[in-house]
């Protein structure tokens, strides 16, 4: 009985010691991120964890076709794009795409990367998308990974209109939780009006609302009608002052939105030279540019070989996050804005077209810039 009773303890004591270090290691894991592989045909060799920018977030070692990937939850406060790339012994590089929930033409879409999440698992047998060498070949694994909630977000909606109200507000219902539907509306803010924004907001879960993207999202809706082109706005202009970009008054505004860095915006200065020389007598027209430069000595750099004659500006540091939503475009140069005397754009043409651009800009000046508008 003796022996019996320390069997028993000994017997307790190693339940107490396996619940306890069971208990740590649960804890342990709910303060990781983890991602696992197991493909058949995977070489040995190091596996890589890359963000967008090819900055390297993680490394490990593939054996067997074995791997997995350990991340701090707190160092990603919210999921960042990421994809694989791997390296095996014989200095071969296979780039990852994964199978998506879409199809185009009848056959599975393909995504490069994949949202930082719990619980990735990615098995099966690799197979070859597209080999450029011996030594570089984009590989995916012939069955669909296994994600959470943010992928299968990403990977379900990513080919939808961001820009659509209707399609955007149907879609965050379908995933509240979606932190890439939160980056869309972010990166087309511009697109919304402020009450769209507080609207499509409104439908993402309390987790999401509460993220520093959603509150950043917030902050800016306040703020965005007084951003709009106006009469107020002013910007610096060539003598190093800062002036109304509009003018009061009868005329209405040529505006043209460019960079020194900008091919197609360079190659339009002629143009733009001809339709200045034809046009600047008429008392209702007056022509401006907006250079987006950064670096202010390569905008006064171009201005002095250029020898434009009408007046310049350049965008300054304090609104520069907010040009598109001063200008009502998507960020694309050259843009031309064609402006009211009170104010509004009238029209817009994005791009330069070398053919029929001289016409189109001709019939619209003749459309609008009268005493009427």
């Amino acid at each position: 009985m003796k022996n019996l009773g320390k069997l028993l303890k000994v017997f307790y004591l190693f339940i107490c010691v396996f619940i306890i270090n069971s208990s740590c290691k649960n804890e342990s894991n709910k303060h990781l991120l983890k991602i696992v592989g197991n493909l058949d045909n995977l070489p040995d060799g190091e596996i890589q964890l890359v963000q967008l920018d090819k900055s390297i977030i993680g490394s490990t070692t593939t054996i067997k076709g074995k791997f997995h990937f350990f991340l701090k939850k707190e160092e990603f406060a919210e999921p960042i794009f990421v994809a694989l790339e791997h390296l095996d012994s014989n200095n071969v590089k296979r780039l990852f795409g994964f199978k998506t929930r879409l199809t185009l033409n009848g056959k599975p879409h393909f995504l490069s990367n994949f949202m930082l999440e719990d619980g990735i698992k990615i098995n099966g047998k690799l197979e070859e998308f597209i080999s450029y060498s011996d030594k570089l070949k984009i590989v995916f694994p012939n069955k669909e990974i296994e994600t959470g909630e943010q992928t299968e977000a990403y990977f379900s909606t990513y080919s939808l209109n961001r820009r659509d109200y209707t399609t955007l507000k149907k879609t965050i219902e379908k995933f509240p939780n979606s932190f890439y539907l939160l980056f869309e509306l972010e990166k087309n803010k511009h697109e919304f009006t402020k009450e769209n924004i507080s609207s499509l907001l409104s439908l993402f879960s309390k987790q999401i609302q509460l993220s520093n993207t959603a509150q950043k999202l917030k902050s800016y809706s306040v703020i965005k009608d007084s951003l709009i082109l106006s009469f107020n706005t002013k910007l610096v202009s060539n003598d190093n002052s800062l002036k109304p970009v509009l003018v009061k008054g009868e005329k209405s505004t040529l505006l043209i939105l460019w960079a020194s860095w900008c091919g197609p915006c360079r190659k339009e200065i002629p143009m733009l030279k001809e339709i200045y020389k034809k046009n600047k007598n008429n008392p209702y027209f007056r022509m401006a540019s907006v250079s987006l430069d950064e670096d202010s000595k390569a905008w006064k750099k171009a201005l002095t070989i250029e020898k434009m004659e009408w007046e310049q500006f350049i965008i300054t540091h304090e609104l520069k996050a907010y040009q598109n939503d001063i200008f009502q475009f998507d960020g694309s140069i050259p843009t031309t804005l064609f402006v009211g005397k009170n104010g509004k754009i009238l029209y817009k043409i994005r791009g330069f077209d070398v053919k029929d651009g001289p016409t189109q800009t001709e019939q619209i000046i003749n459309k609008y810039f009268n005493l009427n508008n």
